[in-house]
């Protein structure tokens, strides 16, 4: 477990059963808004998979859906590039089946930096000469096996998606997006033979068409 700094706190709040959560200081509405996501997405989440082998997530905040996520997979890979949220999620999921990277997603393996108002919409600049982040492409996590990519990387799902291309064709895992919409989205999904299946809170959730 990494020492708990003073930009954190632990609360004894319940989240299906779960408690002893790190989180902020002085956030306290924002982690009700994660609690409210959580309850309403849940199930929609894993209603269209068909086994639940290895998951990769990304703009993992501080690591709650991704508790959750090693008590339902085998295996969790989960990127997170903020430090404060990362030091949240190592303590929140802190079970040996979450690999987890202080890194982002992204089309091609380097550097990016990241700018936002708050730790929850952090997004990644590329070619910023203070870039200082790394980014990795799923594809060179070289897996043997993936049932669900889940992304939540504001506006940046398509860069992520481009570095998935190969893994995407390999084990058609379900992909569940935020602004998972948008055209060119749909352009590379469909033209991957994937069909968007339904939409729960903000995000858009695709599948492997068969038939296609």
């Amino acid at each position: 477990m990494l020492r708990f700094t003073d930009s954190c706190k632990i609360l004894t709040d319940y989240v299906d059963d779960e408690t002893n959560w790190f989180y902020y200081h002085d956030a306290d509405h924002r982690w009700i808004h994660l609690k409210d996501c959580w309850k309403a997405t849940k199930e929609k989440y894993f209603e269209y998979l068909n086994e639940k082998n290895v998951v990769v997530t990304a703009g993992c905040h501080v690591g709650l859906y991704v508790r959750f996520y090693s008590k339902i997979f085998k295996r969790v890979y989960a990127f997170e590039p903020n430090p404060e949220s990362f030091h949240c999620m190592v303590n929140n999921a802190a079970t040996e089946n979450v690999v987890k990277i202080q890194a982002a997603l992204g089309e091609c393996n380097g550097l990016v930096k990241m700018e936002g108002w708050c730790p929850m919409s952090l997004q990644a600049k590329v070619g910023h000469e203070d870039a200082f982040i790394p980014t990795f492409t799923i594809d060179s996590l070289s897996l043997n096996d993936c049932s669900l990519i889940q992304l939540d990387v504001e506006n940046y799902e398509y860069n992520a998606l481009l570095g998935a291309k190969n893994t995407i064709q390999k084990y058609h895992p379900v992909i569940i997006l935020e602004n998972g919409d948008t055209q060119e989205i749909t352009n590379l999904l469909t033209g991957l033979n994937y069909k968007k299946v339904d939409r729960v809170q903000y995000d858009d959730i695709w599948i492997y068409d068969e038939k296609a």
